[in-house]
């Protein structure tokens, strides 16, 4: 985002620079949201299922 800003609208930094959690940080989001009461499915589409498919079987 940095080198390239003219690719990214506003929107992706109007609340502050975007910060991102390496994916062995992902597993204690999806608990924190289990916690509060989030249903499997709402988990499921905040983590990225994909992503948290992909992480699950590179980072062992």
């Amino acid at each position: 985002m940095q080198r390239s800003p003219h690719l990214f609208p506003a929107a992706y930094t109007a609340w502050g620079p975007i910060r991102f959690t390496p994916p062995e940080g992902l597993f204690a989001v999806e608990e924190a949201l289990r916690d509060r009461g989030y249903p499997p499915d709402a988990v499921a589409g905040i983590v990225g299922g994909n992503f948290l498919r992909v992480a699950t079987q590179v980072w062992r």
